[in-house]
């Protein structure tokens, strides 16, 4: 029969300890927070840069329904100038005038009709024509169309306010 032998209690090593951490572990944490900080200052710059971008279009879009009321051809023309000027270079749009006008905002409208008022748009702007409220109500639409279309994303070598 076995009998008790005086032996000594068993006593386990510590458990590894989490801290200090080693080298490895702290360039995988630094390496993962400047991944983010990256991340979230591209994102950030972006958004910012696309909500510049779109300024001069939703102003121009809330200046529109004030000259609505107005029914002033020369403020919706003014208007449509200093939004393409927003967008598009300065020795492309500035130096533009009557039927050249119109064809570039022709040109770079998708659906804007300005070619079927060229004629009305031009005898009342730098003539004595008066508009009835039809032929405003044209003209107006034309304005309102060319600025919905515009897109701001697809315009290279301008300057955005």
């Amino acid at each position: 029969m076995p009998t008790d032998l005086p032996l000594a209690d068993i006593h386990f090593p510590q458990a590894p300890s989490f801290w200090p951490l080693p080298a490895s572990f702290w360039l995988v944490i630094i390496v993962s927070f400047m991944t983010i900080a990256t991340v979230l200052f591209f994102a950030i710059r972006w958004q910012r840069s696309s909500t510049e971008k779109h300024a001069a279009k939703r102003e121009a879009l809330r200046i529109l329904g004030k000259i609505k009321s107005e029914q002033s051809l020369t403020a919706l023309n003014t208007l449509l100038r200093q939004t393409a000027l927003s967008y598009f270079p300065r020795q492309e749009v500035a130096s533009l005038q009557g039927k050249a006008w119109l064809h570039w905002l022709q040109r770079q409208g998708n659906n804007a009709q300005f070619a079927d008022i060229e004629s009305l748009w031009i005898a009342t702007l730098y003539g004595t024509h008066q508009l009835s409220d039809r032929e405003w109500q044209q003209c107006f639409d034309a304005a309102k169309q060319w600025l919905n279309s515009l897109d701001v994303n697809a315009i290279k070598g301008g300057h955005h306010v």
